[in-house]
Parts: C-alpha cells; structure tokens; sequence
C-alpha cells in the first residue's frame, strides 16, 4: 500500500468519525477520533514531502549501488553492463511498477533505498 493510500484512507475515516458527531455533542469521542486523525494525516503529508525531496534518478541509483556494493571495482558483484541492462528495463514503468519489478531484481538492497528511486 502507498503512502498516497494510506493518507486517503485515513480522510476517509476522518469523514466517517465526523459523520457521527452530533452538533449538540462537542465533547464526542469522534470528535478526538477525527482529531488524531487529522494529525496523523499531517504527519503522513510530512513523511511523504520528504521522501519526493530524496527521490533518486536512474543515474543516482546507478551510482548509489556503485558506492555501496563495489561496482564496477576490482572485487566486482554484479556487472555493470547487466546493472544497467535492469535499469534500463526498469525505465518508464510506473512508480509502483518499478518499485516492484526493483526489489524483485535487488532483492538484498534495503526497502528504504528502492522507495527512492523513480524514473
């Protein structure tokens, strides 16, 4: 589930909290649902404009995985012309399509790194 998801479903629920508030009830229990909601929301919205600030083009992914598994040095662990075969293949799929289709091929490279790529 993307975050966009979760942010979506969570001014869904705060919809449904506040349709069960009573207009002559301001100390409702839903209206504290919908509070923590709100801010939940705020904090997810936060989350989300930093991951867009740390996003990682093809060529900064390439070089990620150049800095942090020896590729292309003496001790090579993945050859760079098959590295940039997958890349290449992965160019213009969708956001969730290419977030997939990358950790099937990297599978060991961590979820929060291949959360930031997107070209």
């Amino acid at each position: 589930m993307t975050l966009k998801e979760i942010i979506d479903g969570l001014n869904e629920l705060i919809l449904d909290r506040e349709s069960f508030i009573e207009k002559d009830d301001p100390d409702s229990i839903f209206v504290h649902d919908a509070e923590v909601l709100r801010e939940a929301v705020k904090i997810l919205q936060a989350v989300e404009s930093k991951e867009k600030e740390q996003i990682m083009s093809k060529d900064e992914f390439r070089q990620w995985i150049y800095d942090n598994y020896n590729v292309p040095g003496d001790n090579c662990t993945l050859a760079p012309a098959m590295l940039d075969g997958i890349l290449d293949y992965a160019e213009g799929m969708e956001p969730e399509e290419q977030y997939s289709f990358l950790c099937t091929m990297f599978p060991s490279l961590p979820e929060s790194i291949l959360r930031r790529v997107e070209y």
